[in-house]
């Protein structure tokens, strides 16, 4: 089963550059990038702008990632997409709560991963981003946020 994660960043760009550096990665063969979308909310625009990943995925989070549900304008297709991506009502709601202008939100679906080749891939530990969701087991999510979380 594909591993979940939503992080959120302090910034609206980024989320987008450390998608890019994570595409980039999966080309390479260090992440199996399953999916994955990026919400990011410039403070000078009235809502969030989602893009995909990445192209060519048959099943999407980026389309069900749909700017209305998460400014609270459409419902249905897009919240029935959320739950079958994985995302849970509760889940929905914190990315909600979190995404505000000025911010970003990366969410992610991997497989296999090197841990040390990404964070090197990085620079190092994410400074600016925050791990808000995973299917992870507890233990397994302390571990994850202790390899690619500074301080």
């Amino acid at each position: 089963m594909p591993t979940l994660t939503v992080w959120i960043f302090d910034s609206p760009g980024g989320a987008a550059s450390l998608a890019t550096r994570l595409d980039t990665l999966a080309k390479e063969g260090a992440l199996d990038l399953v999916d994955g979308a990026v919400v990011e909310w410039p403070e000078s625009s009235g809502k969030p702008h989602t893009t995909q990943l990445r192209s060519g995925v048959e099943r999407t989070i980026g389309a069900s990632l749909g700017v209305g549900r998460l400014t609270g304008a459409r419902k249905g297709k897009v919240e029935a997409s959320l739950h079958q991506a994985g995302l849970d009502d509760e889940t929905i709601e914190l990315v909600r709560g979190e995404l505000t202008p000025g911010t970003s939100t990366l969410v992610l679906s991997s497989a296999e991963a090197d841990p040390a080749r990404l964070v090197e891939a990085f620079g190092g530990r994410l400074t600016r981003a925050r791990l808000i969701h995973s299917n992870l087991p507890e233990a397994e999510e302390t571990r994850l946020r202790e390899t690619f979380i500074a301080g």
